[in-house]
């Protein structure tokens, strides 16, 4: 599935597909139509053993897809929290062993040479 409003996928195949591609694509704002999508064409699944097994299949390569993609997620977040807090200043201790907070801009070192 392209990144704008496309065609309704016909087969619950294609709209697995269509998920893969959003996920590979990063076009997580797609899902949620995929997903109900999804949802209604797997509807008459139970009549089908044979091709169940092929969703199954699918299924399970989109569920990796979208672990690695909440990793992802979860990094990125990390990182952000990291930067931030990095911006704000430098935690350590004084000495008496109470956390202190160094703004970032004061009680620079001069180097020596």
């Amino acid at each position: 599935m392209s990144k704008g409003e496309g065609p309704s996928p016909e087969t619950l195949e294609e709209a697995l597909g269509d998920m893969r591609a959003a996920l590979r694509e990063g076009n997580y704002a797609a899902l949620p139509q995929i997903v109900s999508v999804i949802e209604e064409r797997a509807e008459g699944l139970e009549r089908d053993p044979e091709g169940a097994l092929q969703v199954r299949a699918m299924a399970a390569r989109n569920a990796a897809l979208l672990q690695a993609a909440l990793r992802g997620m979860r990094a990125a977040q990390r990182r952000m929290a990291e930067i931030s807090s990095a911006a704000k200043g430098l935690q350590t201790y004084d000495g008496f062993g109470k956390p202190c907070l160094l703004a970032s801009g004061q009680n620079r070192f001069k180097q020596r040479f």
